[in-house]
């Protein structure tokens, strides 16, 4: 990352992500409605939705990892959702992906993780 780093805090309702003056908060919407607006939904049918098997949830997030930051760069649909959230994020400071997964890992975190590191690259300096 660029001269950044990106706090995480875990609760049983929610993951927060926060870096360059930015707070994305991960919510599961089926344990607790979102207290963050604005906030998207990330899941299927999503075209930031998980799209790998997930017996093995772990597994599944780091395949997602490296398509999101392979494969998913070239995807038109993939970069207007992310330019999409980028956009709430810089006007809001601060902005909520919904799914399905937390507590569990989650790819939502992957998608926190490009975006906190997108401003960090975006910042003068």
């Amino acid at each position: 990352m660029n001269s950044g780093s990106v706090d995480i805090k875990t609760t049983d309702f929610a993951e927060e992500y926060s870096g360059a003056g930015f707070t994305i908060t991960v919510f599961n919407k089926d344990l607790a409605e979102p207290w963050v607006n604005p906030n998207f939904e990330v899941c299927k049918p999503s075209a930031l939705g998980q799209r790998f098997p997930r017996p093995n949830k772990e597994e599944a997030v780091a395949k997602y990892r490296e398509w999101i930051r392979g494969r998913g760069r070239n995807n038109i649909a993939i970069q207007k959702e992310l330019l999409v959230l980028f956009q709430a994020m810089k006007r809001h400071r601060r902005i909520g992906l919904v799914c399905v997964c937390h507590p569990a890992p989650c790819h939502a975190g992957e998608i926190a993780m490009l975006l906190l590191e997108y401003a960090f690259y975006e910042r003068p300096g």
